[in-house]
């Protein structure tokens, strides 16, 4: 995690965001948001291997950001990724940019 700008956080995800690292990458987003970041950036241009419940993640990590007044916002998810957060309409629901 570092700083990139006043109340702002960032985590990199890395190269798996798949069920098995759930509990990991929660733990990471859990402590982020301890220091009450005004923006959590998730840093997913690492992202090789995504599967539903990485998705499922996504949406969990959302929502818990917003109800502590934490806007999340999805940086550089691979194209794969984008595609699927289209076609299940989680897109809507994220903020994602390039």
């Amino acid at each position: 995690m570092d700083a990139s700008g006043p109340r702002t956080s960032q985590v990199t995800v890395g190269r798996q965001l798949v069920a098995g690292r759930a509990a990991e990458i929660h733990s990471v987003v859990d402590e982020a948001l301890r220091t009450d970041p005004a923006v959590l950036r998730l840093r997913l241009h690492e992202v090789e291997l995504f599967d539903a419940a990485g998705v499922g993640l996504l949406l969990r990590l959302q929502a818990q950001a917003r109800r502590q007044g934490t806007d999340l916002v999805c940086s550089g998810p691979p194209r794969r990724l984008v595609a699927v957060l289209h076609r299940t309409g989680a897109v809507h629901l994220l903020t994602v940019v390039a």
